[in-house]
């Protein structure tokens, strides 16, 4: 590909490891008069050099206790209209400036350029130190010659010129003996021995993470304030300039080159204009090649996630007054009470809806609509994940909607009062008394109140509080990941429903109690967690709980927990990119599946022949921009710890998960407008 072969600066590695070294040219200096001359080689220098691909490059070296750092930027290369540095950070030896330079962090595919497992082994550059005393030049594969000059400036300061921010640390869940020893008598613990037998398992036994039972956390706040302030350059560290790392850098950029206001400015107006339809809900865009929307592509968990946008943009009502915020909330309040009205049956809800004439066949998921729905389409199995995005939306309308609008009124009152006969909310005590409350909330009805209270006060809840699993588990490396949002989603209905109760019957004690409960509940959530790095879990709980807003810990966490939204990207993704994370040295599976009871058919009862994939987790949860905002429709849903992740730019998903997130945070003042 031409523009692979004129991106490579530095591209030392295409097949197997290389040490390259740069040549001293001889200009009367003897080596042992060149080495004697640089015996002690701190300082600043400048570096001015030129690549017969590339052109000119000029920058800054900086040598000082041990350390070494190079800094160049090119004077015509570009990428996508953006200026490229290069950065090299290493140590001094003996026999010179060693690096260590590597493809990409995360990335193994780009485009039409898919690395080797060779080639993503890191390659050892050593520059000699008696190049320092004159012009020296290197032969570089993939990139032709350099030639290169260090005029050296002054002694060192102390501020090196580049700051490497990627840390990791240990996250593991509790040990939790109690829940352990119940999951051995259950068997799960024979499903994670079977598993870590299995020989596509096996061959990462002598990894250092798989022995310890690790889960590792990455975070990178790398260059963040550099591209704050230079939006137009990229940065490629300690790797060579290849399509993998190019990637990788426009997506840092697209994360920490804008501020948090502008990516909601962005993922706002994309989430309108490509992905809310017509009937009010969420989709997956389908795009050309210039970013144009050619169509439309169902999310079968639409009811919920759609719910999460209608969240976000009742805060924004809230704090701006904005009449398109409102406008979008009624429209998801629409296709809401479409799901509902649509099957013309009591027992079902729809998950999402599509427009789509008759004419055209679909699967059999998909049922045509009658009457003023003929132009839909809904997918059936309605169940309880999707009810928690319609609760959520029910109990927030109930802020929106002004008592002047009648009809809405009347078509809110009708649907709340048929959901609680639906199958998938009468199965559940808890969905069945959401749904009873929200009958109650708008029909006022007070014996739909009374079995709200009992369904949220009962035995059951009580011993749910008691055992504190109605938070769910983090024990060593296994949870339910995506059951920590809908845990969260759970809380939230509760929480807004007995929020708007406590204002239709103010002088209900049980009312209050309840609503306390789901505060409660949101920090036992967020503590229970708090290893798991599930950070929009912090920052909600910050936000509707009083109590947390008081400690100056928990606040002080929070903030911290904002990282989560600068690692954010606007855009999401930048093409077709992916990671087979096991062709990386530096990876390693889990050693603990990710939901071992998967494993069993019954207690004690194991499958036979499990699906590994369906239980696979690796190591290492990276920072979204490297990892889940290339092929996610909600980040917060994820499993943290990837195994294989792809991204298809023919597709664009929509942002409740950042909107949620950014309008929840704003809502408690943790930033403002400005940031």
């Amino acid at each position: 590909m031409k523009t692979f072969k004129h991106s490579l600066f530095f591209f030392c590695i295409l097949a197997v490891p290389a040490v390259v070294s740069f040549h001293y040219f001889n200009h009367g200096y003897s080596p042992s008069r060149a080495i004697a001359q640089v015996h002690s080689p701190d300082g600043e220098y400048e570096v001015v050099g030129v690549s017969d691909i590339k052109g000119e490059y000029s920058g800054r070296a900086w040598v000082h206790g041990g350390v070494v750092q190079r800094i160049v930027k090119w004077k015509n290369y570009s990428y996508q209209g953006m200026a490229v540095e290069s950065v090299w950070s290493g140590k001094v030896t003996p026999s010179g400036f060693d690096f260590s330079l590597s493809l990409s962090n995360v990335l193994t595919r780009f485009e039409d350029y898919d690395a080797t497992k060779e080639e993503l082994i890191p390659v050892k550059v050593t520059l000699p130190l008696e190049g320092l005393t004159s012009e020296f030049s290197a032969t570089l594969k993939g990139d032709g010659v350099i030639k290169e000059t260090w005029t050296r400036l002054k002694d060192a300061g102390q501020n090196p010129l580049w700051v490497d921010q990627r840390t990791s640390f240990v996250g593991n869940g509790d040990k939790h003996p109690f829940i352990t020893m119940l999951s051995k008598i259950a068997g799960m613990y024979k499903v994670i021995e079977a598993y870590r037998e299995l020989p596509q398992i096996k061959i990462y036994e002598d990894k250092e993470v798989f022995k310890k039972g690790q889960q590792i956390w990455v975070e990178d706040k790398t260059d963040a304030d550099f591209y704050l302030k230079n939006p137009n350059v990229l940065r490629i560290t300690n790797k060579t300039v290849n399509p993998l790392s190019l990637a990788e850098a426009v997506m840092r950029k697209n994360a920490y080159g804008h501020t948090l206001t502008y990516k909601e400015n962005f993922l706002t107006n994309e989430t309108q204009k490509l992905n809310l339809n017509d009937a009010g809900m969420l989709e997956v865009a389908r795009i050309d090649s210039a970013g144009n929307k050619i169509g439309m592509g169902p999310e079968g968990d639409s009811a919920l996630w759609t719910g999460i946008y209608g969240w976000s943009q009742v805060i924004r009502y809230q704090m701006t007054k904005d009449p398109e915020a409102m406008a979008n909330f009624k429209k998801v309040l629409n296709g809401t009470l479409t799901l509902l009205e649509i099957p013309n049956d009591p027992k079902q809800f729809a998950r999402t809806l599509a427009i789509s004439a008759a004419s055209e066949v679909w699967s059999d998921e998909w049922i045509q609509g009658t009457g003023q729905y003929s132009h839909l389409k809904w997918m059936k199995r309605g169940n309880n994940d999707m009810a928690k995005g319609i609760f959520l939306t029910l109990a927030l309308a109930h802020k929106m909607v002004d008592p002047s609008e009648v009809q809405l009124i009347e078509r809110i009152k009708k649907a709340v009062k048929s959901f609680p006969s639906a199958t998938a909310i009468e199965e559940r005590s808890f969905n069945f008394g959401i749904a009873k409350g929200l009958d109650a909330l708008w029909n006022k009805d007070e014996e739909s109140l009374l079995t709200f209270q009992k369904k949220m006060l009962n035995f059951e809840s009580f011993i749910s509080n008691f055992t504190h699993l109605d938070a769910g588990l983090y024990i060593e490396g296994i949870a339910d990941w995506s059951g920590i949002h809908l845990t969260m989603s759970s809380i939230m209905s509760q929480y807004f429903v007995s929020e708007e109760l406590i204002k239709v019957f103010p002088n209900e004690y049980f009312n209050k109690k309840i609503h306390a409960k789901a505060e409660a509940s949101l920090i036992e959530l967020d503590e229970v967690y708090k290893n798991g790095h599930r950070r929009f879990v912090t920052l909600v709980a910050y936000t509707y709980s009083p109590k947390a807003r008081k400690d100056k810990k928990f606040e002080a966490r929070a903030r911290e927990a904002l990282w989560t939204l600068k690692e954010v990207p606007a855009p999401r993704f930048v093409g077709n990119a992916g990671a087979d994370l096991p062709k990386r040295p530096d990876w390693s599976i889990s050693a603990w599946p990710r939901q071992p009871w998967k494993g069993l058919t019954g207690f004690r009862k194991m499958k036979e022949d499990f699906n590994v994939a369906e239980l696979q987790q690796g190591a290492y949860f990276y920072p979204y921009f490297e990892g889940s905002t290339w092929n996610t429709t909600y980040y917060w849903k994820d499993i943290p710890f990837p195994v294989h992740i792809n991204s298809d730019k023919s597709t664009k998903s929509f942002s409740s998960d950042y909107l949620m997130l950014y309008w929840v945070s704003r809502s408690s003042g943790l930033i403002t407008a400005e940031d």
